[in-house]
């Protein structure tokens, strides 16, 4: 692996381990509105050749898995001349399945999910990634599946994301994904799931009981799972109006929270 990657992620293990870093939306940066954060790392497509004959250790959009059950990858090749096991032991359990670094994927996953991605666990433990959706079915098919969320942050179940009937809600709530609208500018289209048909245009300025919002915005987090609701509720809500959170957690088909200023 390359020494860029390398020390990109020991500094962040490194900021994770003094509890200094945030794994969702910036609490302190302004939105950057340069970055397609639905992309997830991903520039062009590997060649459809290699992803057939690699089986289940490659995604149609050409991420590649190493090690785990299947053993994959453990000879590198052009698929995965990086796995990030060689950097980082973050997982000890039996599978310690890792995530491939290529000349197609050759930067670290973006941080936030757009629409029609999945959250992983991919580096390490405390990090959660965003990658193309197909990437949650290539971990679940080599052991990880409990490393992977939905964008809403609710756990993976494999359905895939239900059909969205209707763009509109009631209120007024700036929803997205799909053939919706795109969102304005400065905002990103997240958090679609089984449980959330349509995602909500969030700005990437995020929130948590450590890190309120400013005056006259409150922090909406999607509602998930009960045992998945903390993670939610502490890495990815995002500051909002108050009156746009509140009618967003009211109307938004899947429920959401807001929670006030404190």
């Amino acid at each position: 692996m390359n020494s860029a990657r390398k020390a990109t992620l020991m500094l962040a293990v490194v900021s994770l381990a003094s509890g200094a870093a945030h794994c969702g939306r910036t609490v302190t940066e302004t939105p950057d509105t340069s970055v397609d954060a639905g992309d997830s790392g991903v520039s062009t497509h590997a060649p459809p050749d290699l992803i057939a004959d690699a089986g289940l250790c490659a995604a149609q959009s050409g991420w590649a898995v190493c090690g785990g059950p299947r053993h994959c990858f453990l000879d590198g090749g052009q698929l995965c001349p990086e796995c990030s096991l060689d950097v980082l032991k973050g997982f000890s359990d039996a599978y310690s399945l890792g995530v491939c670094y290529n000349e197609w994927h050759n930067d670290e996953p973006a941080a936030i999910c757009g629409d029609e991605c999945v959250y992983i666990q991919a580096v390490t433990p405390e990090l959660f990634d965003s990658f193309p959706f197909d990437v949650g079915y290539l971990f679940a098919a080599n052991g990880g599946a409990d490393r992977v969320r939905y964008a809403d942050m609710s756990f993976w179940s494999g359905a895939p994301l239900p059909p969205i009937h209707s763009c509109t809600v009631d209120g007024g709530v700036a929803t997205c994904g799909g053939a919706c609208p795109a969102c304005a500018a400065g905002r990103i289209c997240t958090g679609r799931s089984p449980l959330h048909p349509l995602g909500v245009c969030l700005p990437n300025v995020g929130c948590n009981s450590k890190s309120p919002c400013p005056s006259g915005q409150s922090c909406f987090s999607f509602k998930v799972q009960t045992d998945a609701q903390a993670a939610e509720d502490s890495n990815f809500g995002a500051c909002l109006p108050t009156e746009e959170c509140r009618s967003t957690a009211a109307n938004l088909p899947g429920g959401g929270y807001c929670r006030d200023p404190q």
